[in-house]
């Protein structure tokens, strides 16, 4: 009687392991996408692939600045820091300092040297590029 317990506790555990496992392996390979149109950044996540996400938008008017990470010195501790990055030891990452509806944030991005012009065109005062 025990033995039988223990082979279906054994049964059920494997069962979920494998349910975890297919839905939790697809997020691991997440590429993050930014689009830029009309003063406003919008961030996506795509897993395998295959589906998207929408995360966030924000508007370039609530934007204080936008820097390399690097180069930073406008750190304040009490800032809510977000992180739609690869990753990649040799991406280089950029920070956008906004006033959100939770108050101030941080977001950190890889945008590419297209991305942070058109940004640079739209804000020149708040964008700083290497």
């Amino acid at each position: 009687m025990l033995q039988g317990i223990l082979q279906l506790v054994a049964f059920a555990a494997v069962i979920i392991f494998f349910i975890l496992v297919l839905n939790i392996w697809p997020k691991f390979y997440a590429e993050y996408e930014y689009i830029f149109v009309d003063g406003q950044i919008d961030f996506d996540v795509m897993y395998s692939s295959n589906s998207r996400k929408h995360l966030k938008t924000i508007d370039m008017e609530k934007v204080e600045i936008v820097q390399l990470y690097k180069n930073y010195e406008y750190k304040k501790p009490d800032r809510k820091q977000v992180k739609y990055i690869s990753g990649d030891k040799d991406a280089t990452v950029y920070s956008i300092i906004l006033h959100g509806e939770q108050g101030s944030e941080e977001i950190l991005f890889e945008p590419d040297e297209n991305f942070l012009s058109y940004m640079k065109r739209k804000a020149p005062r708040k964008v700083y590029t290497v």
